[in-house]
């Protein structure tokens, strides 16, 4: 009997953001993140780490902590330093790196954390109007050399957009030049949010040429094999993993409730379990269903049933459809 491959779990920890991304909050007010359409609640983190040793319980391996800006949250160290002693779970944090530095000496000593810093692009005037703030951009490169000097730093995260997609093959060299790895992704639309696509949107096929001229080895990332978009994983000379994910390949649906989606076509799909900062467990950051997690039992019973209609979903390319193709 084949064992089902289970989802990862991700913790939205706010919705609070220090940047103001142009492709991650549209109207420049942010909550644009994983936790979009949520509330932030203050963190209670005894309830939290109840909550994740229950995920553990039920076989979840993987955390990932996002928000928002999961730095901006107080106690958020605490947190991290819970799942290195309490847990064996894996665990990834993802933040813009812009305060990374105040935690560089707690975050050394996290050996299982796999630390992801946004780099959307090398130019200091691009890097103001893309993340909507000034004065931020050399601290994140001091953060990005430091934390890849001292091997803290796993990899750099870049959406790829029509701002930077001329960039890709500096931004290669540097990650290669840092010994970091670097992954690549698209642009999603919503409802709300398709006008901005159209004017941001940049296919994948220009960063997939500068990444397979340098590519010894690909291989397919095999969590991607069961959840979201399929992806592809390039190994460069230099030992530099490149992950590409295109949305053009499609991504998984439920047909409990992802037909009633207003956001239906869509390239997010179910990827990750969401647990958002207002307690509720969210099959993707779009979906309009909700599932009550304030209580451990609540939080228990729902994970369970997520983690079923997961296991259960199906791979299509709804959003690249020719109907879709049209309504353009």
């Amino acid at each position: 009997m084949t064992t089902k491959r289970l989802p990862y779990l991700t913790i939205a920890i706010t919705n609070a953001c220090n940047f103001r991304c142009n492709y991650c909050s549209p109207d420049g007010k942010g909550g644009f993140g994983e936790g979009f359409k949520t509330k932030t609640k203050k963190t209670n983190f005894s309830d939290l780490e109840k909550k994740i040793k229950i995920a553990e319980e039920e076989g979840i391996e993987k955390i990932r902590i996002t928000g928002g800006e999961p730095l901006v949250v107080k106690g958020i160290v605490d947190l991290l330093k819970f799942l290195e002693k309490e847990t064996n779970l894996k665990y990834a944090l993802a933040t813009n790196g812009s305060l990374v530095h105040k935690h560089i000496d707690d975050l050394k000593y996290l050996s299982r954390m796999d630390l992801r810093i946004s780099l959307d692009t090398l130019d200091e005037n691009k890097f103001d109007k893309i993340c909507g703030v000034k004065n931020q951009y050399k601290q994140v490169m001091r953060n990005i050399r430091e934390l890849a000097e001292q091997k803290i730093l796993n990899r750099v995260a870049t959406v790829v957009t029509r701002d930077n997609v001329h960039e890709i093959e500096d931004i290669i060299d540097f990650c290669e030049e840092l010994g970091i790895n670097l992954k690549l992704f698209d642009m999603y639309a919503t409802t709300k949010t398709r006008e901005l696509w159209k004017n941001l949107y940049s296919p994948m096929q220009i960063a997939k040429k500068e990444v397979e001229k340098k590519a010894i080895k690909t291989r397919q990332v095999g969590y991607t094999k069961h959840f979201g978009i399929p992806s592809l994983e390039y190994e460069l000379k230099s030992r530099t993993l490149i992950r590409i994910k295109d949305s053009q390949s499609g991504t998984r649906f439920s047909e409990e409730f992802c037909p009633d989606c207003n956001n239906l076509p869509c390239q997010e799909g179910l990827y990750t379990i969401l647990y958002s900062s207002d307690q509720k467990l969210i099959p993707c950051r779009l979906s309009h269903t909700h599932f009550k997690a304030e209580t451990t039992n609540e939080f228990r019973t729902n994970l369970k049933k997520l983690i079923n209609i997961f296991q259960e979903a199906y791979h299509d390319n709804k959003f690249w459809s020719d109907k879709y193709a049209e309504s353009k």
